[in-house]
């Protein structure tokens, strides 16, 4: 069973083998589906392999998947959904390619012709958001929101209600998640828990109390004991969350 914690990318997974088994931290649990939309933002999660894994995933910024749903972001954050509730019956024609796909290569090939005609016929992009979400991202959750508010020439409540549509939360939970996205790639670098104070401050947080409670309000427990854990599958997750734009 592994612990999976927010990161605030949506993700679409194709589970061609066994599906897995997810455990929610108010303790409820289920067998997954074998096509799923999942997105994290606020509330960590376990999952555990039930037989044989092999999926192909594709993981939007937090700010790439409204051109491709009608319906605002903040109606699937926080959730696992089906595929068809998220896009329609369209897309059980993808389904079925990849899973009659005789190589991986194929199957994503046929995922990207898929999304690449829906961006065709998107009918909503924010791009004012998603730059501001850029700036968030790329200061790791270390910037001024009033600032970056000002600059936008728009109202903190208009980027906010703007901010829930495009990306399903508000400025300041995605700026507190990319700050401890930051922590958690650091902590993935080191085995010390004498380092914890080092890295609440690298990260912008004014003190070790508050980075241990904003760990534990996404993760559910400590640094430390998070470091007394073996987390491969997060771990993977979180070398791939900061790349170059």
């Amino acid at each position: 069973m592994q612990r999976l914690t927010p990161d605030g990318y949506v993700e679409i997974n194709f589970s061609m083998d066994a599906p897995m088994k997810r455990k929610n931290s108010d303790g409820t649990s289920f067998i997954m589906i074998n096509f799923y939309l999942t997105s994290r933002f606020s509330d960590h999660y376990f999952v555990q392999p039930i037989g044989a894994v092999r999926m192909i995933g594709i993981r939007f910024f937090p700010w790439g998947i409204r051109p491709f749903i009608k319906v605002p972001a903040s109606e699937i954050a926080d959730r696992f959904l089906t595929h068809e509730e998220i896009f329609g019956s369209r897309i059980k024609a993808l389904q079925q390619m990849v899973l009659d796909a005789d190589a991986p290569r194929n199957a994503i090939r046929e995922i990207e012709k898929y999304f690449i005609l829906e961006l065709y016929r998107q009918e909503h992009d924010d791009m004012i958001v998603s730059k501001i979400a850029r700036r968030i991202y790329d200061s790791k959750g270390i910037i001024n929101l009033d600032e970056l508010c000002s600059a936008s020439n728009l109202s903190v409540r208009r980027i906010e209600q703007r901010f829930n549509d495009a990306l399903g939360v508000c400025p300041k939970l995605y700026s507190r998640l990319a700050k401890f996205q930051h922590a958690m790639q650091q902590l993935s670098c080191t085995s010390d828990d004498d380092n914890l104070t080092g890295i609440a401050y690298d990260c912008g947080y004014f003190d070790q109390s508050h980075f241990i409670k904003d760990f534990k309000d996404f993760a559910g427990i400590t640094p430390q004991k998070y470091l007394s854990e073996t987390h491969p599958l997060n771990d993977l997750k979180i070398d791939s969350a900061f790349v170059e734009l």
